[in-house]
């Protein structure tokens, strides 16, 4: 792990910023942003919507809270394996 303590922020465990500003160029309200795993979770979890089909499965809206947890689990899961690579 990297001199943060932090985990969460550590590039190696969240692949660092998906957009980061590049340093003095442009003043950035928010210049860590999502971090990469953020994001390729976010985009597992778009394409598992885009992919809902009767054949496939759908997310029903009276899914419990536990359900869902697992469920965004999966999405951080592909997300941590690409980091991985």
């Amino acid at each position: 792990m990297s001199a943060n303590t932090d985990p969460a922020k550590d590039i190696r465990s969240d692949g660092g910023p998906a957009f980061p500003c590049p340093v003095g160029h442009i003043e950035c309200a928010h210049p860590e942003g999502l971090s990469k795993r953020e994001l390729l979770a976010a985009l597992a979890m778009a394409g598992d919507f885009a992919s809902q089909t009767s054949d496939m499965g759908v997310i029903a809206n009276d899914m419990t809270e536990e359900q869902i947890e697992n469920r965004v689990d999966i999405y951080f899961r592909f997300a941590e394996a690409i980091i991985r690579q």
